[in-house]
């Protein structure tokens, strides 16, 4: 049983990773507004193609961001069915003999699930790294056409 203390630092960590992911959430809706606002009333151009890879890579940073929220709750889930399995008070456990092999096998998902979590953390903050990149650059190169003008 883990005692309090690691128990806060546990609720501390995963409020504090919770408070990242709907940050950057909240980034990339913001930037997603504000690059198709840029563009109001504006016929569309040749030379907005680099905005619009900066919205297709924002839209895909907020569906990883989505992703990455329910595989950590598929991970809360399933770790707490671990700890149930454990005790031997899991609705689906047959007998406890099976508690061991019960256990192998929810710690395989856990990892599978963990494993897909890190997946989508990376591509929400490359994707968000990624679009902004594009913005910059199209933003430069609108910027190089007005002054041919």
């Amino acid at each position: 049983m883990p005692s309090d203390a690691e128990l806060e630092i546990y609720r501390q960590q995963r409020q504090g990773q919770d408070k990242y992911i709907y940050f950057l959430l909240a980034a990339v809706g913001a930037a997603i507004a504000f690059g198709l606002n840029q563009t109001k009333g504006l016929p569309l151009t040749a030379s907005q193609w680099p905005l619009g890879v900066a919205v297709a890579c924002w839209a895909g940073s907020f569906i990883a961001g989505c992703s990455r929220l329910l595989a950590v709750e598929q991970t809360l889930n399933l770790n707490q069915g671990l700890i149930r399995v454990r005790r031997g008070t899991h609705e689906d456990l047959p007998h406890p003999s099976f508690i061991p092999e019960a256990s192998q096998l929810m710690l395989r998902n856990l990892e599978i699930v963990n494993g897909r979590s890190v997946r989508r953390a990376k591509a929400q903050f490359f994707l968000l790294i990624v679009g902004a990149a594009f913005y910059i650059g199209w933003h430069v190169y609108e910027m190089y056409l007005r002054a041919l003008t």
